[in-house]
């Protein structure tokens, strides 16, 4: 930001093309119809720094004409809930409790399947605030990394022990009742903007996994934690992240050697 925006502001269009095509934010909807019902929505994007990007979101509905559902779909054939309609009786503290407990179940599941021999000290539930919480990417904090980074003689190296996502092992979830009671769960978090509430379930999830009995599936450390942040954004939050988790004590003994 600098003055020169609030100058060029004065006149939309000469701002538009100071900015440039990499360094605009632009929008652009079509509406595609079938017969009277909404059945597309063509979206193209630029954002700064970026290339231009499309999705498509469509549209489905039940006999009687009532929305069921919105999914976003990417080029690279990914796709999102954007929305879907909740089952009688469903709420959101219901959504909540069983994208707890699947996930917790599933991140178990993943890990086991993936028959990790390295000893862990730490796993990092990564997530993006600012788009998607759920579900979360696990990335591994191998002691190795931490002894590495220990020994290396850089006074700076210490800073990075909680943050795994440096040189950590990426897994991925992918069950699928655990990605549509996800899918559920973020867009009630999206539709409400309720990103605290997101951090709490990730925090929640986190905690249980530090609590679990990983005898006979990991090698843990005695200080081994599992906590949930998002790296870019709530970098500053990494303590608070951490105390979900485990005890002041702990967090205290981690603070004294100089780790956060």
């Amino acid at each position: 930001y600098t003055p020169l925006y609030s100058q060029k502001g004065r006149d939309p269009d000469a701002f538009y093309e100071w900015l440039g095509p990499n360094g605009r934010f632009r929008t652009v909807e079509e509406y595609v119809y079938d017969g009277a019902r909404l059945a597309q929505i063509l979206v193209y994007q630029e954002a700064p720094g970026a290339g231009a990007f499309s999705t498509e979101e469509r549209f489905r509905y039940d006999e009687a004409g009532q929305l069921l559902g919105i999914e976003r779909f990417h080029p690279s054939g990914a796709s999102q809930v954007v929305y879907r309609r909740r089952p009688r009786g469903q709420t959101l503290a219901s959504i909540r409790k069983a994208a707890t407990e699947k996930m917790i179940a599933a991140i178990i599941g993943r890990l086991r399947a993936e028959q990790i021999w390295e000893r862990l000290y730490c796993i990092e539930l990564a997530y993006e605030s600012a788009s998607q919480h759920f579900p979360p990417q696990i990335i591994l904090g191998p002691e190795r990394y931490r002894q590495d980074l220990l020994s290396s003689g850089d006074s700076g190296a210490r800073f990075y022990v909680f943050a795994p996502v440096v040189q950590g092992q990426w897994l991925e979830i992918s069950d699928p009742d655990t990605l549509e009671i996800c899918g559920l769960l973020e867009q009630e978090i999206q539709a409400g903007q309720k990103w605290e509430t997101a951090r709490r379930i990730l925090r929640d999830v986190a905690a249980g996994l530090t609590r679990h009995d990983w005898r006979g599936l990991l090698d843990v450390t005695p200080d081994f934690v599992v906590y949930a942040i998002d790296h870019e954004l709530e970098a500053d939050y990494l303590e608070e992240a951490l105390l979900a988790s485990v005890s002041k004590q702990q967090v205290a003994e981690w603070k004294a050697q100089g780790w956060l």
